[in-house]
């Protein structure tokens, strides 16, 4: 139906240009869409995510429409799929790593310098436990993984394992 951006990406503020809402924005936008939907008689809305810091804002949204309005909301990310696992290893998976490198070069020809392609390890603290962090405290670059082996053939393969919705993933 509409493609809503920017998103939640206030973790990214370190990095010139990055755009954000606040999550408050995001899920009221959302609810209002969702209740206008409702008014129609649509009980089933499908958000297919684009961005990971989205999806807290997007689960209590789910929650509220199908409280508030009777609406069951479905939210699909394409990087949670088992799928991606039989193209990208581990640590091709992470934040602009190849897999999300190479669908950008496969969908956006000349929009990715390949002389800057890169990898860059996470610098993560050794406290196993959750915690809020800037993009920039764990990765110089906003690169969380294996850059390098993009290429826009395996965007392509990428696109067309889920270049359509897959309801069974």
């Amino acid at each position: 139906m509409l493609a809503l951006d920017p998103g939640i990406s206030f973790h990214h503020m370190n990095f010139p240009g990055t755009l954000s809402v606040s999550e408050r924005a995001l899920e009221q936008y959302t609810l209002d869409l969702m209740s206008s939907l409702a008014r129609w008689g649509v009980r089933k809305v499908l958000i297919i995510n684009g961005h990971s810091g989205n999806l807290p804002t997007l689960q209590i949204l789910s929650r509220r429409a199908r409280e508030e309005l009777g609406v069951c909301v479905y939210i699909y990310q394409w990087w949670s799929s088992p799928k991606l696992e039989d193209l990208f290893d581990s640590e091709e998976r992470g934040h602009a790593a190849a897999a999300e490198t190479s669908l950008i070069m496969y969908l956006c020809p000349g929009a990715v310098n390949t002389q800057k392609l890169r990898d860059e390890s996470l610098s993560r603290g050794e406290i196993n436990a959750i915690r809020f962090s800037y993009t920039d405290e764990i990765s110089r670059s906003g690169i969380m993984g294996r850059q390098s082996s993009a290429s826009a053939s395996r965007g392509r393969e990428l696109f067309k394992k889920f270049g359509r919705f897959d309801r069974d993933n």
